[in-house]
């Protein structure tokens, strides 16, 4: 039986070698020559900085160049791993990857590949050492915040590509984000210049759009009317990504024809912006009461299904006070979650179509009020580099007490225990104490849950509670047991009226 196919079509037509590739050709000669470099020793700079419009094909470039050469690629996204630990993590595991799986390859090599670089936080302060090593281990405890868990990454970053004994291609979409937009964005630009080579990338022009459009229609066995196709190209500035989403979200529709008044509904309002990101995207999706133009709106995130229901089921918490909001929300948002499932059963794509389009309604048509100001968060789960959700303790605990996996428990038990002890949350804010000790927790993973600082004396004092809650039940469940042993010990002591002899 043949595996199935990806139901994200950008991941299903993503070329696998460099032969697939169109457009960038000076970028591409410039990255095998490099590569070529490292198979003949180390160049000067050991790591290559590509910086171009989301949807371009930065990584996909990379990746089918390294591949083309019988590279391993190990990739790294920076949105996840920000802080100078993840990174040194990953550059350790890379490493690894290289000793394990090379063994006996001559001249083999592991390409890191990195993206989304723009996104690591701080400055270029190198964070201790030990810091590092307690953050790896999860000893840490002063990580729970994400404030300190975004520092020293591009330190780290800068320390990797002078050390590494394997090549590291970076990838962003906007370098300033990367630079900084204080006044040393200079000098970060210039430490960063001494290890990598950087390399601006362009969007793809117009024919090239057109030729993949067809590629992926002809796969898919679709036809398309000429007039559509024109509107398609024509309102894309050039984002590859974009303009498959955009094929793939109309062929929903169904039929084997895509016709120009299907398009025209499609991009009914012109001009799109295809860079519009997570938090500026989920904005004007919460301002929404329209389920229509949301959904129009939502085709521009760049958020696949899977990642949209997360962001809106993790915000949906935060945002709506109505136990009725919250609890239509979840219902969408449960049917949402069985639609993505469907996909790993059958071939169909639908099923991943319509789970975000059901997310996308958990968010507007839930509510019966207008948020004009939502302030939305990034999902605590998803960072890999929030020390809350990568212990492993309070992970391993909760995933045997309810039987599930330990991913399972991370990614979907763990967030909505946060939730329930949301300050203001019904009565089962951080200072209810009933969930968690039926759960076996401590004090202080209570308070990883509740998503508080240890450092803070107020969350010291709520651990010192909690702990003096569970002596108390101790204690009154000893005196239980003390007060049943003496009546079964009174019971007995009582004499028998009864025949005590036989004969």
């Amino acid at each position: 039986m043949a595996p199935a196919q990806p139901a994200d079509w950008c991941e299903r037509y993503r070329p696998a070698s460099e032969s697939h590739l169109i457009g960038n050709n000076g970028p591409r000669r410039r990255i095998k020559t490099w590569l070529k470099a490292w198979e003949n020793g180390r160049p000067s700079k050991r790591g290559i900085l590509l910086i171009g419009p989301p949807g371009i094909g930065k990584t996909t470039i990379a990746r089918a160049i390294a591949k083309d050469r019988g590279w391993d690629v190990i990739e790294l996204n920076a949105s996840d791993a920000r802080n100078a630990a993840s990174i040194r993590k990953a550059a350790g595991e890379g490493a690894m990857h290289h000793s394990l799986f090379n063994i006996g390859k001559e001249n083999a090599k592991t390409l890191i590949l990195v993206d989304e670089v723009d996104h690591i936080q701080g400055g270029l302060g190198v964070m201790g050492e030990e810091k590092i090593r307690k953050m790896i281990s999860g000893d840490d405890e002063n990580t729970v915040s994400t404030s300190s868990g975004d520092r020293g990454g591009k330190a780290e970053l800068i320390r990797v590509l002078t050390e590494t004994k394997n090549p590291v291609i970076l990838a962003c979409n906007d370098e300033m984000g990367l630079w900084g937009r204080g006044s040393n964005w200079s000098e970060t630009r210039t430490r960063f210049g001494k290890v990598v080579e950087i390399i601006k990338m362009a969007r793809v022009r117009k024919q090239e759009m057109r030729d993949i459009a067809r590629r992926v229609l002809q796969a898919e066995g679709l036809t398309i009317d000429p007039e559509g196709m024109d509107i398609l190209v024509k309102n894309n500035p050039g984002d590859l990504r974009a303009l498959i989403r955009d094929i793939q979200a109309i062929a929903v529709g169904g039929g084997s024809h895509i016709n120009i008044t299907s398009v025209k509904s499609h991009m009914k309002d012109g001009q799109r912006d295809q860079q519009l990101g997570s938090f500026p995207g989920l904005d004007k999706l919460y301002a929404m009461r329209d389920a229509k133009n949301a959904r129009e709106m939502a085709v521009n995130l760049d958020q696949s299904p899977d990642d949209l229901v997360n962001w809106i089921a993790w915000n949906n918490s935060s945002l709506f006070s109505n136990p009725n909001e919250i609890s239509r929300g979840n219902r969408a948002l449960a049917v949402a979650d069985r639609a993505l499932l469907v996909r790993f059963t059958n071939l169909a794509y639908r099923s991943w179509y319509w789970g975000g389009q059901l997310g996308i309604l958990a968010a507007v048509c839930s509510r019966s009020t207008t948020l004009e100001k939502p302030f939305i968060s990034y999902p605590n789960f998803l960072r890999r580099g929030s020390e809350v959700w990568r212990r492993q303790g309070v992970i391993k605990l909760l995933s045997q007490t309810c039987g599930s996996s330990n991913k399972a428990a991370q990614r979907e038990l763990l967030p909505l225990l946060s939730a329930i002890h949301a300050p203001g949350y019904s009565d089962n804010d951080c200072e209810n104490f009933s969930i968690s000790q039926s759960l076996g927790f401590s004090g202080e993973e209570h308070a990883l849950i509740c998503g508080l600082a240890a450092n803070r004396n107020t969350t010291k004092s709520l651990v010192e509670k909690y702990n003096s809650s569970i002596s108390k039940d101790e204690q009154k469940l000893k005196e239980l047991v003390e007060e049943e042993e003496v009546a079964e010990v009174e019971e007995l002591s009582v004499p028998d009226s009864a025949q005590t002899k036989l004969f």
